[in-house]
Order: C-alpha cells, then sequence, then structure tokens
C-alpha cells in the first residue's frame, strides 16, 4: 500500500510485478525492497509490470545485476528507461532482446551499458523488435571472429581496428555501421547488408 500511494501503481501491478520477479529467482525479502524502485518506473515509463519483471530478471541473468541490490536495481531501471527513450526499443521489448543477445554480448566482452547502447544505436534503424534482435546478435559477432570482421569490413567499409592494429570503440564502430545501414532503403537491401558482412546464423 506504501508504493501504491507514492507511486500511483495499484496494487494489482505491484503483485504482478512480485510474481515476475520471483520467477526471475528473488524470494520475498529481496523483493520486498526492491518493487519500490520498480513500482516507480512503471509510475513513469508505464511500463507492464511482467515485461518490467522479465526485464529485470533477464538483466540480472545475462549481465550479473544483483537484484537484491536496491540501489543496483534502481540504476538497472534508470538506464533502460533512458535507453528506451533514446531509441525505438522500447523497455517492454528489452526481455526479449536480452535473452536473445546477451550471451553474445558477454562473448564479445561487453557489459549492459555498452549492450544498452548498440541496441539502442540499431534501433533507429530497425524499429520493428524481431529484426532488431537479429541485427543485433549479428553485429555482435563480428566481434567475436576475426572472420566477421574482416567480412564486416569488406562489406561495409567500416574499420574496426585503428592503423596501428588497437581495437577501435565498439560503440564508435557500430555508430559507423548504423550510419551505412540508414543508407539503404529496402528490405532486400537491409538483408543483404546484414547476413553478408555479418554471418548467417549457425554459421
Amino acid at each position: 500500500l506504501h508504493n501504491q500511494q507514492v507511486t500511483g501503481t495499484s496494487v494489482d501491478n505491484q503483485l504482478q510485478l512480485s510474481k515476475a520477479l520471483q520467477a526471475a529467482g528473488l524470494n520475498m525479502s529481496s523483493i520486498t525492497p526492491t518493487l519500490a524502485g520498480a513500482s516507480r518506473t512503471m509510475a513513469v515509463a508505464e511500463a507492464n509490470a511482467d515485461q518490467l519483471g522479465r526485464a529485470m530478471g533477464v538483466a540480472s541473468e545475462q549481465f550479473d545485476i544483483d537484484l537484491k541490490n536496491p540501489q543496483a536495481v534502481t540504476t538497472l531501471l534508470d538506464k533502460m528507461v533512458v535507453a528506451g527513450r533514446m531509441g525505438n526499443a522500447e523497455l517492454e521489448n528489452l526481455p526479449d532482446i536480452f535473452a536473445r543477445v546477451g550471451g553474445r554480448a558477454r562473448e564479445a566482452n561487453m557489459g549492459m551499458d555498452d549492450t544498452l547502447a548498440i541496441v539502442e544505436t540499431l534501433s533507429k534503424s530497425e524499429p520493428q523488435a524481431d529484426r532488431l534482435a537479429t541485427l543485433v546478435d549479428s553485429t555482435l559477432r563480428t566481434f567475436t571472429n576475426m572472420k566477421y570482421m574482416q567480412d564486416a569490413s569488406k562489406g561495409t567499409g567500416v574499420q574496426f581496428f585503428n592503423t596501428d592494429g588497437s581495437r577501435r570503440d565498439p560503440l564508435v564502430v557500430l555508430g559507423e555501421l548504423h550510419q551505412r545501414y540508414r543508407t539503404l532503403h529496402t528490405d532486400g537491401e537491409r538483408a543483404q547488408t546484414t547476413m553478408k558482412p555479418f554471418g548467417q546464423p549457425g554459421r
């Protein structure tokens, strides 16, 4: 009732969020302090309770976010809300996207911040959630395999390494890839540019 009074979120929504957090592995003693920050996010972002809970659970699993820490939860939710406002991948889309790309992001040695930045950068070119997840996964693959990097450079003209052989900032590279992707006008062109440089799934 306190959270309802402070944030305006209904008891039903808080119960739904609580169930989603339980499904993410939290017990009630951990859920109680977490609900305050999550309730504020529901009120500010008008997020669905189940989707918000799943987003938190997937982020915890993929990026080692400690949901038992209220400050960590608040920081996580703030980042998700800000990222959603900066691009086209809304908070409700993040659970499915994280589930698909989180493992690849870890392989590429990218954390939550970099992954959110990649998702939102590419969402400006591909707002449809399913295709965005495929695009992010394909893009991240280039940072874990030398052949994919070489193919991507050849196909797009974007360089992954500096002239001295050091790695360029991944977000700078992705910004340039984003600019290249924006010049394409049809789904066929986008598919060709995505699949040829970045590799077929399972390739």
